[in-house]
């Protein structure tokens, strides 16, 4: 389990805000840990409870006080929630970015504004996040939501509700590539991108699609493949309108070839970044079943915006944990098999790992050397470290299991 402290100090660089800002969002994402959950109710079971300061201090708060407080404190971090923070994050070799939607179901949520119809005809809303690759998994930088009930409170379209997201995003997609589905291979998207000048790498619809050798419509490009065979038809014309180069390629392990189309030359290397997109599905997987985002049953979505603006902080630092503690310092395969990275650091302690003290500070070391891409300010990791290994001297002899989970009351409860 990770130290509420570590993840303090981690914040204390990420975030621009005041102490007490930070303690906040502190206290708010290792509860989301301990309850593995973005239920607002599952979080404010797992807060403390007790009060530190003026006349009620030692006290107890019930429940429904931390529930209010909870409530109070999302509406309040709504403005604090700059996901320019996470774009921050993002590593100098990071190789392309995704852009992935997924619906979550709200099946009896008749009366929040945000949840609509989904396409199956049952009810929820769609959540586009834009990630980038790390180890073989997706760390978040954006999400966006947005559902029929929206679209249609605001006049809008899920085309512009795509083009809103990816606008967040421009210097960065003029840099790294960004890898899409089928869902999002449309001409007023591809034309934006061409607009701003972005890379972009769109796997075409199993639908045909028509593309052309010039922007009169005519003579039409034959997507005609046969296996293992490589195809690239550069400066082609979709629906005889937006040029792109076209790339095709026929694994014979798949029963019907690959159509991509995109703004950048290497066709080889397009090919061998859409694979590698194909294998990370993680993260959607992780925010379902290990946070149970179907269970979110907040009406206002400022609150649900917050809520998904702090599990990206705190997936962040759970996966990069989780994958230096796997493939660093456990060395059983079997364990590093079964396990995940994710599940590890959500369901094991480090002394279930046979894990010791000494080797939680090198595991937060080289966290940290992950998480801080820009150069670290002189003193501030070193300063923590060093306040770790005191305290591991100073409790050498304890027989508490909990020793990194301990705190010190010098900051504000809920």
């Amino acid at each position: 389990m990770i130290s509420k402290n570590f993840i303090r100090q981690s914040y204390q660089q990420i975030l621009p805000y005041q102490s007490k800002i930070i303690d906040t969002f502190t206290e708010i994402c290792y509860a989301i840990i301990l309850a593995k959950s973005l239920n607002v109710s599952e979080i404010a079971r797992h807060l403390p409870q007790n009060r530190i300061r003026g006349k009620d201090k030692g006290k107890l708060r019930s429940f429904n006080s931390i529930y209010k407080w909870l409530n109070r404190k999302l509406e309040d971090l709504a403005t604090k929630c700059d996901w320019n923070i996470l774009f921050s994050l993002l590593h100098n070799e990071v190789e392309f970015l995704i852009g992935d939607p997924t619906e979550i179901e709200r099946l009896y949520s008749y009366k929040t504004d945000y949840v609509g119809k989904l396409k199956v005809g049952e009810r929820g809303y769609t959540l586009l996040s834009i990630s980038a690759p790390f180890e073989g998994r997706a760390l978040p930088i954006y999400f966006l939501l947005y559902s029929s009930s929206l679209i249609e409170q605001e006049k809008t379209s899920r085309n512009l509700k795509h083009k809103e997201a990816f606008e967040k995003i421009i210097q960065i997609l003029r840099e790294i590539p960004i890898v899409l589905d089928r869902e999002f291979a449309y001409e007023s998207l591809i034309h934006f991108f061409r607009l701003y000048l972005c890379k972009f790498i769109i796997r075409l619809t199993d639908k045909k699609v028509k593309l052309y050798y010039d922007n009169k419509k005519k003579q039409e490009v034959s997507l005609s493949i046969q296996p293992s065979e490589l195809k690239v038809i550069k400066n082609v014309y979709y629906k005889g309108k937006e040029k792109v180069n076209l790339i095709g390629f026929w694994d014979p392990k798949y029963h019907k070839p690959l159509w991509l189309i995109t703004n950048m030359d290497d066709p080889e290397k397009c090919i061998e970044i859409y694979q590698k997109r194909m294998r990370i599905e993680e993260m959607f997987r992780d925010i379902k079943s290990y946070f149970s985002i179907e269970d979110n049953m907040t009406r206002k979505l400022s609150k649900l915006e917050t809520l998904l603006f702090l599990f990206c902080l705190t997936y962040h630092i759970i996966a990069i944990t989780g994958y230096v503690t796997k493939h660093q310092f456990i060395t059983n395969n079997n364990f590093k098999k079964k396990y995940s990275e994710i599940f590890l650091i959500l369901f094991f302690d480090f002394r279930h790992l046979n894990i010791n003290k000494e080797t939680i500070i090198q595991i937060y070391q080289k966290t940290l050397e992950y998480i801080y891409i820009r150069p670290i300010v002189k003193g501030s990791a070193t300063e923590f470290l060093v306040f770790l290994l005191r305290k591991f001297r100073k409790n050498v002899h304890s027989d508490s299991p909990r020793i990194w989970d301990k705190e010190e009351n010098h900051h504000e409860h809920p």
